[in-house]
């Protein structure tokens, strides 16, 4: 099916997303070009290896608010660790300024019933 909508999460690296009839995708191999810089070792070691997002696999692709919530999940992974590669490294720097607009969104919605992630998908698709 067509998409609907193309565009482009400027925080998160430039990573693109399509928009459909039927929800927002985000493509496998253009996670492991844009979040993990073409590094397929990097894509398997942390989205694979330390989130859930494997389970979402549809053809290729994974429904966008997972992709959100892996990217979050290997930030705080990354961040944990003392002793970081430069390739960890690169990766924090390039995904900062999403966790910062997470927290923004995070703490004008402290009292809403949305987690800062689902927000965060509401604004990207435009349905916020």
């Amino acid at each position: 099916m067509p998409s609907l909508y193309e565009g482009e999460i400027d925080t998160l690296n430039g990573l693109p997303y399509q928009i459909d009839t039927n929800d927002s995708w985000v493509k496998e191999t253009d996670i492991i070009k844009y979040l993990c810089e073409s590094n397929g070792t990097f894509y398997m070691e942390y989205f694979q290896g330390e989130t859930y997002l494997n389970v979402n696999n549809i053809d290729g692709k994974f429904p966008l608010i997972n992709v959100l919530v892996a990217a979050h999940e290997v930030f705080d992974v990354i961040s944990d660790k003392e002793n970081k590669n430069k390739r960890e490294e690169k990766y924090l720097k390039a995904t900062y300024p999403y966790i910062l607009q997470l927290a923004k969104i995070g703490a004008r919605e402290i009292d809403g019933d949305h987690t800062p992630i689902s927000l965060m998908e509401a604004y990207l698709t435009g349905s916020k």
